[in-house]
């Protein structure tokens, strides 16, 4: 048993140390544009030295130093069940608004946005064991924008409050707001999802809760006496941003999963061109 546990945390690590390589070199290509056309194509002047330098300092910070492994599981994750993505009358609304126009070219700006670092994000959530589909979340939260805040003070792809992301282990202050990190703030939402799924038993009622806090959910529940979404949001119990939050996420994931079916892509490959799609 000892041997089976050192050899799922073993992996674990290397899959850690792995990311904290691709993070670095993502990062270095992010920050230092030209300088990544020089490394790349071995240049020797001055310039192309310099930003060398600066790559490999990147890379050995994030090799022996990743970020991501302070987030090692402790122990083999159980993996969630996929997320229901039934068609109701509410679902289609979504799916009509999304179809054309300004939603439409939303959409595909965020998938166009999230194409970087998607493929961290897919191995996060697989370490994690929550669906992918629920990346999607981030996709309505934020359009996948790493610096988007929302009035009330919500910060990065997963809109965290300050309240939750500490909870969850995240720096926010004024130097730093880990909120705006696209791998640590996937890694600490993800295991907010769990976590509501745990209490919740039902992906809809945690996506429910993401939105409107579990205080807001419970009392709606306790209100309404339904421990179904759709009756709930149905109910007048439940706000209505929260209300159609959850029809929101299945059309959103109901038109990407459509688009790439469509061109037998599997989900993360970038070569997609969903408003085109939308819009037949």
């Amino acid at each position: 048993m000892k041997e089976k546990e050192h050899s799922f945390l073993n992996k674990q690590l290397t899959t850690r140390i792995n990311l904290g390589i691709r993070v670095s070199l993502l990062l270095a290509l992010a920050q230092l544009q030209g300088c990544a056309l020089l490394f790349d194509s071995g240049e020797k002047n001055s310039h192309g030295k310099e930003c060398r330098s600066e790559l490999e300092a990147l890379r050995d910070k994030y090799t022996h130093e990743p970020r991501a492994s302070l987030y090692i599981p402790t122990q083999p994750v159980r993996k969630l069940p996929e997320p229901s993505l039934e068609v109701t009358a509410e679902v289609k609304h979504h799916i009509r608004a999304y179809g054309g126009g300004p939603n439409a070219r939303f959409i595909q700006g965020a998938l166009e946005q999230r194409e970087p670092f998607y493929p961290l994000l897919v191995e996060i959530f697989t370490d994690e064991g929550v669906p992918e589909t629920m990346l999607n979340l981030a996709l309505i939260e934020s359009g996948f924008r790493s610096n988007a805040r929302s009035p009330v003070g919500a910060v990065g792809l997963w809109q965290f409050m300050t309240s939750t992301a500490r909870v969850y282990g995240l720096k926010v202050g004024l130097l730093v707001d880990e909120r705006k990190d696209p791998i640590l703030s996937t890694i600490a939402a993800a295991r907010l999802l769990k976590d509501l799924y745990r209490q919740y038993g039902d992906w809809h009622l945690a996506l429910a809760a993401y939105n409107a806090g579990t205080g807001g959910l419970d009392r709606a529940l306790s209100k309404s006496g339904e421990r179904s979404f759709w009756r709930l949001a149905r109910s007048g119990k439940l706000n209505r941003q929260t209300a159609e939050f959850v029809p929101k996420f299945i059309a959103a994931s109901l038109l990407i999963n459509s688009a790439m079916a469509e061109r037998g892509l599997r989900s993360g490959d970038k070569r997609y061109a969903l408003l085109q799609t939308m819009q037949r």
